[in-house]
């Protein structure tokens, strides 16, 4: 197999579950540098695809991003920005934007689908102080007389931040 072009741009599906999406993520050397999405709630007057352009860590300019009548339409639209944007980088600006790319997956990579940070231990104490918090906590819950009702505890309502949170 030949490796591709340095000048080659990759579209990258969304997959979630198996099943693919109109969505698409573009590469440029294994470098994320922008979407073409087919909008689900485009109004009828306005073309149904976007896509944006951009380079990690460079901000965006206005004539980086567009609508689109049909994938075709986005994939030269996007093209035609690309040869704009990458004319003017430096091999500087690409080493940050390589760098700035790792940073964001790293930190991508350290949660879950739900928003979770992943490896935390479930159930465990990560520290000694934790641990002694833990002990002590189920100590005192033992203590506790049965008789105890859930209305001699703690509300279940309070106020933080001007939120209400409710504990069952």
């Amino acid at each position: 197999m030949a490796a591709p072009e340095p000048e080659t741009l990759t579209l990258r599906p969304t997959v979630i579950a198996g099943q693919r999406y109109a969505d698409y993520q573009v590469r440029w050397c294994g470098l994320p540098v922008g979407r073409i999405v087919l909008g689900s709630r485009a109004p009828h007057d306005r073309p149904p695809w976007s896509w944006s352009c951009h380079l990690p860590g460079r901000p965006q300019g206005n004539d980086d991003r567009g609508s689109a009548t049909d994938l075709a339409d986005a994939k030269a639209k996007f093209k035609a920005a690309w040869a704009r944007i990458r004319s003017d980088l430096t091999e500087a600006e690409i080493a940050d934007a390589r760098r700035v790319a790792e940073i964001s997956a790293k930190v991508v990579a350290r949660y879950d689908r739900k928003g979770r940070a992943r490896n935390r231990p479930i159930g465990r104490a990560s520290s000694m102080s934790q641990s002694r918090f833990l002990a002590a906590a189920s100590s005192s819950r033992s203590r506790m007389p049965a008789t105890t009702s859930r209305s001699c505890r703690r509300p279940s309502t309070r106020r933080r931040n001007g939120r209400q949170r409710w504990k069952l």
